[in-house]
């Protein structure tokens, strides 16, 4: 399993105490259940309370020789707790066990343990009958007891100096969304069969894919198992940039050791799919080379949907999650048992506060059965309808029917609170965040976005701060706010609302009028559009000036949609020359809307259309062979060749002799990256073939002898192999050059080609591999009884 002993060094080498806080009343029952059975060297039972007269922890229901009373009162005076216990003295003297213990996480004052012995001494050897706070801490941070703490996550997860340092980029980096309410989350995360199963599997192959419905715990179990790494000494990277994974990877090759672990949320999501087909291989990629590096791990999330669109367009990627040498665990949350249903239920009334006569609706008639058992029961929903600031014009006696209704119309989880209690300018504010972003937009540019579309609304009061005003309102019921790289950003507090808004907007034609009326930004057009729609409507904005006009998130970003919506539609306008210019000073690829990415080298290929080339004078631009040099050594090799066959075929005379020499230096210059540090896995290999001919035999004596494959052998046949296909590939590459910009043939033979990663994939393929089933799939199994005792305390 994975590597708890290392991990719970740092968490017992905490002087601090465990974090108790961070346990319900029935976490707290589990944990003293677990304490006492290994201490006193007995089994004990659970039981509820009114079913068993009192009793929380016995050896013998018959017998009655041991029974332990729990109290978790954390939080509340001595005088509580005392009042408690006088409560339980006749349900004793019924009972009469041969010994009594008491488990309660305060601590307690010598007199305090005086007086408690003094009530129960009848049926205690002694005062150390009484287990505090004190007791329970100093029997779990000893060696022996590491495997109690171990299954009792939420207890020690935040008594190391982990959420203290998430903001620190020497453990957590590009974390901010992630993390953002994790003083939240551990209270509320329940550690089910999943999020165990999730741990066994991310220790075993490396590589975890974390699918499910919207809602069912995806998030939250991503975040819990990238902190318990990060406990033990693991570096955290978090991204959501499908288009980018080289650069990823190149990051973590800096240092092959290093432990980290890498969460890529939406790993299938939109920028996936607009990858061009080169990168396509860079996710599998990036898997095989975490697979084959003992340090690292990775976890892939992705909604159920989504995977299912990339089983259909992507089918040899996902078909090779199941090769032997990289094969990725795939666990699909959405089927969840009934007690990890009744747990997560539980755990959001507790730490919700939720009062008595509301927890009573619940108890009533066994009513959280009927929650559990719900075909549409959802984390997400639970976590809604168990906020008091959403139940609190509900009565106590209403208050199953008002979680019950949202089960049977999930809708209605948003509708109450978005129709009703919002204003019309709250309501503005949440849909132009939703038209900028489905996950975080800057803070400022949705308030620019924001109070554009205000200026319309006559009834408005503009001496007012609107915008401030509604966010306040807003925050923590629908929107956060997070401190991202030093900049503040803005995003909805969960998927569901996103996803709320849209089917709103969707159906309301008016209300989508209007927010496409009012639009500020050309990002929010290009999501509340059609591609035809969009394309018109800025051909419209480019020809009358007015795209001059739209806000955009930075001056790069407009200069660069400007210079990209221009070469792709052959725009002829002088107003936009200089766009283009600053464009090409800067030159990279362009976010048309979020992650949809339009490569640089597109755009450069259609500036140099000969008509869009000749209006905008680019011949000019590009005169200055600095910055023809600095525009080249933007591309890499592939993309370099093209971009130098498009100059070629436009320059002249002296100006193309100039061209050649600076060619040919950044092509030789490419040609090195190319071949600087080349990846093996990134090679389709038979590595079977390479072992077995690089078997050597070995004699043992009395004529027995055996092969064994050669190891060095092995790695260097692959290394030459690879070096020899990739001399290949940059050959192939050059032999589409102009005749004058061809390399002389020796060129290559100086080249160093190194290559890395030979040797882990021999290694791999040495492993033993078993053959248990990699696929998890939740089912819901029925256990009334623990969930009765859960729910009758």
């Amino acid at each position: 399993m994975y590597g708890y002993n290392a991990t719970l060094g740092i968490v017992l080498g905490v002087v601090m105490l465990l974090n108790y806080a961070n346990l319900n009343d029935v976490e707290f029952e589990y944990l003293c259940q677990d304490i006492m059975s290994k201490k006193l060297g007995v089994e004990l039972r659970r039981f509820a309370a009114g079913r068993d007269g009192g009793i929380d922890l016995i050896d013998d229901i018959s017998k009655k020789n041991i029974i332990v009373q729990v109290k978790h009162y954390i939080k509340t005076d001595i005088s509580g707790l005392i009042s408690s216990l006088k409560k339980e003295i006749p349900k004793l003297d019924e009972l009469k066990p041969n010994q009594y213990y008491i488990c309660c996480s305060k601590e307690l004052s010598p007199a305090n343990v005086k007086d408690i012995y003094t009530m129960f001494s009848d049926y205690m050897e002694s005062d150390a009958n009484i287990i505090t706070l004190i007791e329970i801490n100093d029997f779990l941070t000893r060696s022996e007891n590491i495997d109690i703490v171990r299954n009792h996550y939420k207890l020690w997860i935040s008594s190391t100096n982990i959420l203290q340092d998430i903001y620190s980029n020497d453990i957590f980096i590009d974390c901010e969304v992630l993390l953002s309410n994790i003083h939240l989350d551990e209270k509320f995360f329940v550690q089910t069969v999943a999020y165990d199963r999730a741990l066994e599997c991310l220790a075993k192959k490396k590589t975890l894919f974390i699918t499910g419905d919207p809602g069912v715990g995806k998030t939250i179990t991503s975040k819990m198992i990238v902190l318990c790494y990060a406990t033990n000494g693991y570096r955290v990277r978090y991204t959501t940039d499908g288009a980018d994974l080289s650069a990823l990877k190149r990051a973590l090759s800096q240092n092959k050791e290093a432990k980290e672990i890498i969460l890529l949320d939406d790993c299938f999501g939109q920028a996936y799919f607009n990858m061009k087909e080169t990168q396509s291989n860079e996710l599998l990629s990036l898997i095989k080379y975490v697979n084959l590096s003992e340090n690292k791990r990775l976890i892939l999330n992705s909604r159920v949907t989504i995977y299912r669109e990339a089983q259909v367009r992507t089918p040899e990627l996902v078909k090779s999650f199941d090769n032997k040498e990289y094969k990725v665990h795939i666990i699909d949350m959405s089927a969840m048992s009934d007690i990890d249903k009744a747990k997560i239920l539980y755990n959001h009334l507790y730490f919700n506060n939720v009062k008595g006569e509301y927890f009573e609706s619940i108890k009533q008639n066994k009513n959280y059965r009927r929650i559990v058992n719900h075909p549409n029961y959802n984390p997400r929903i639970i976590e809604f309808v168990s906020n008091p600031y959403r139940y609190s014009d509900v009565s106590s006696s209403y208050y199953f029917d008002f979680i019950l209704g949202h089960l049977n119309n999930p809708s209605k989880v948003w509708d109450d609170e978005y129709e009703r209690r919002l204003s019309k300018v709250d309501r503005m504010l949440l849909t132009s965040l939703f038209s900028l972003t489905d996950t975080t937009a800057s803070l400022d540019f949705v308030n620019q976005c924001f109070n554009a579309r205000i200026q319309s609304l006559p009834e408005v009061d503009l001496t007012i701060n609107q915008f401030q005003n509604s966010l306040s309102r807003l925050q923590q019921a629908f929107v956060k706010i997070v401190d991202e790289k030093s900049k503040r950003t803005l995003s909805m507090v969960n998927p569901s609302i996103n996803d709320y808004i849209r089917s709103r907007i969707n159906t309301n034609t008016a209300e989508k009028g209007d927010l496409i009326n009012t639009a500020a930004s050309v990002m929010q057009l290009k999501k509340m559009l059609t591609p035809d729609e969009f394309k018109f409507k800025m051909l419209s904005a480019f020809n009358d000036g007015s795209i001059l006009n739209y806000l955009f998130a930075s001056d790069e970003e407009r200069v660069a949609f400007i210079t990209y919506f221009i070469s792709y539609n052959k725009i002829l306008d002088m107003r936009y020359q200089q766009c283009i210019f600053s464009y090409l000073s800067k030159i990279k690829n362009v976010n048309i809307y979020e992650k949809q990415v339009v490569l640089a080298i597109r755009i450069f290929e259609h500036l140099l259309d000969y008509e869009v080339y000749t209006f905008y004078q680019i011949d000019g631009f590009l005169s200055d062979f600095d910055m023809l040099e600095e525009i080249l050594s933007y591309f890499d090799l592939e993309d370099l060749i093209d971009a130098i066959n498009y100059c070629h075929s436009l320059l002249e005379d002296e100006k193309k002799l100039n061209f050649i020499f600076i060619g040919q230096n950044v092509i030789k210059e490419a040609v090195e990256i190319y071949c600087d540090c080349v990846d093996a896995d990134n090679f389709d290999l038979n590595i079977d073939d390479f072992v077995k001919d690089s078997c050597k035999v070995v004699y043992y004596g009395n004529d027995e002898y055996a092969e064994e494959p050669d190891i060095d052998t092995a790695i260097q046949h692959i290394e030459n192999s690879i070096k020899e296909k990739v001399k290949d590939e940059v050959g192939n590459y050059l032999n589409n050059l102009p005749a004058e910009l061809c390399l002389s043939a020796s060129f290559m033979d100086k080249v160093c080609i190194d290559v890395s990663g030979a040797e882990d994939l021999v290694k791999s393929y040495l492993r033993s591999d078993d053959d248990d089933d990699d696929r998890y799939v939740g089912a819901p199994q029925s256990n009334y009884s623990e969930i009765d005792l859960m729910f009758n305390r």
